[in-house]
Parts: C-alpha cells; sequence; structure tokens
C-alpha cells in the first residue's frame, strides 16, 4: 500500500474509537511495532505498558542511534552506551543549564556521569 499526498494536513488519518490498537505492524505472525489505543509505542511487543517499550527479546541491536555529520556520536544499545549526549534544561526562571552526558563502554548496569558545560 501507498499513501501520498500534496497537502498541509496529514496524508494519513487513522481514528480508531473501538478498544483495539491504533496502529499494529507484523511480520510472519510476530508483533514487530504497535501503537496502542492509549498511545504507548511497543517495538517487539503488542503491550507495551511504558510510552516506549522495546522488547528485551531483542538482542544484539543498537536500540538508538545519534548521528551528526555522518557520524554516530551517542549509542544505545543492549549491552552498552557509548558517546556523548548534549542535554540542556531550562529552568521556569529561563535560566539553561546545559550538560554533556559522557559515556564510554558503559553497561547499561552502570550509573551515568554529568558534567556542565
Amino acid at each position: 500500500a501507498s499513501v501520498s499526498g500534496a497537502t498541509a494536513k496529514a496524508a494519513l488519518v487513522v481514528d480508531n474509537s473501538g478498544t483495539g490498537d491504533i496502529f499494529t505492524a507484523s511480520s510472519s505472525g510476530l508483533n514487530r511495532f504497535v501503537i496502542t489505543q492509549g498511545g504507548n509505542v511497543g517495538i517487539g511487543t503488542s503491550a507495551p505498558a511504558s510510552v516506549v517499550e522495546i522488547s528485551s527479546a531483542l538482542t544484539g541491536l543498537n536500540l538508538l542511534n545519534v548521528i551528526s555529520n555522518g557520524s554516530s556520536v551517542f549509542s544505545v544499545s543492549d549491552t552498552a552506551i557509548t558517546g556523548n549526549l548534549p542535554v540542556s534544561f531550562t529552568s521556569p526562571g529561563d535560566v539553561a543549564i546545559a550538560y554533556d552526558l559522557n559515556f564510554t563502554n558503559t553497561t547499561v548496569s552502570n550509573i551515568l556521569s554529568a558534567a556542565a558545560r
């Protein structure tokens, strides 16, 4: 199936007023991606309990890869977190605080450290 359009509105709108999932994608009968009626997104699971849930049954994968200028600068796999992730916060008084979260061959179970820029 293909959907295309040249419009200022969404090319495809799915509105499910029932109780079933809004969207499900599967392969060989296995659920690969789901958007539940409550808005949770699941990858590799049909019943995500969080806003975004990636099944632990998926192994050996980069779960997140941030690319800048063609190179990976931050990645999270099922075994390690590596790279630098810039994060900034703005307080209610409009005071901006910026951090670089630095990860180098850090196992997922380790605690991260943050250094102010």
